[in-house]
């Protein structure tokens, strides 16, 4: 197998849709934006910080504003997906005060900090609104946004970014047992859900599955390993974490430099255990969440 051109690499990119080739031309982007500011997390590296309406308290009187207004700001977003529409009107700042028990200091801070993470809008002289509909998947089995959405096939498009078969470098070559000489097959997708940016997905597959750069890569995920390849998916490995979006991943996404991201990092396997995919998912934090339901074992006596 030839390998790629030094300027590709393993990133590369592209801005047409149509993509029928097994490879795809890098296109030209704007540089990355400043990154936001960093604090350190144990364990793990340093990553942009999101601002948010809850500022860290100075003193201890400060504290003891900041904890209500975080603890209600958690009870109107569970409100706001249990109860209400996606763009309903919230009821007045003063009537949720009472409602909550907090002051009002204390709720206004509460609705800045769901404002600053994209979830109401806040307009003046008419109110707070629900920023819209998100999507809430299930991440206890295999699927994409169009499983969890009403209509969701026909709401969720993807524009393909780039699609080309590569050399591994020896991590994926291990990850996805790949033989001697064989090739990796990269296919990195921008999901919209009406429309609006939501996901950013970097699937690696094994060279043997070269043949899905030959179907309509604007499909449901694992309706081309299925229908197009005749793969019978088996289970994955998922790890989930939180993490900052960086300036290109932004402008994608359509976000700040900085903003909160839901982060997946996905291990699928076929039906007889051989790896199919290793893929890494940026959503928006304002536009996915994800539910599971979970029971605790039974006690040792």
């Amino acid at each position: 197998m030839t390998p790629p051109p030094e300027d590709v690499g393993l990133c590369p990119t592209a801005t047409d849709d149509a993509v029928t080739a097994a490879s795809v031309v890098p296109g030209d982007r704007p540089p990355p934006a400043p990154r936001a500011a960093t604090r350190p997390v144990r364990g793990r590296p340093r990553r942009p910080v999101a601002s948010t309406g809850l500022a860290p308290p100075s003193t201890p009187a400060a504290r003891r504003r900041a904890d209500p207004a975080r603890r209600v700001r958690d009870l109107l977003w569970t409100a706001m997906r249990e109860d209400l529409v996606p763009t309903a009107p919230l009821p007045p700042e003063e009537q949720l005060a009472r409602e909550y028990q907090v002051s009002r200091n204390a709720m206004r801070a509460a609705l800045a900090s769901l404002r600053d993470d994209g979830l109401v809008a806040r307009v003046q002289g008419a109110g707070t609104f629900g920023a819209g509909e998100g999507v809430v998947h299930a991440c206890d089995r295999l699927g994409g946004f169009e499983d969890s959405l009403e209509a969701g096939p026909a709401r969720v498009t993807y524009e393909i970014l780039a699609a080309t078969e590569l050399t591994p470098p020896r991590l994926l070559a291990q990850l996805l047992e790949l033989g001697a000489d064989e090739s990796v097959v990269l296919v990195e997708r921008l999901s919209r859900v009406d429309g609006a940016p939501a996901c950013l997905r970097c699937h690696w597959l094994p060279g043997r599955m070269a043949a899905i750069l030959e179907l309509d890569l604007r499909r449901p995920f694992y309706d081309l390993l299925e229908d197009g390849l005749g793969i019978e998916v088996g289970e994955a490995t998922m790890f989930i974490d939180a993490v900052g979006a960086d300036g290109g991943t932004a402008s994608l996404l359509d976000v700040a430099d900085g903003a909160p991201l839901l982060y997946v990092e996905n291990h699928t396997a076929s039906a007889e255990g051989r790896p199919l995919q290793v893929s890494y998912a940026r959503a928006r934090g304002d536009r996915a969440a994800l539910i599971t339901r979970a029971s605790r074992p039974p006690r040792q006596r």
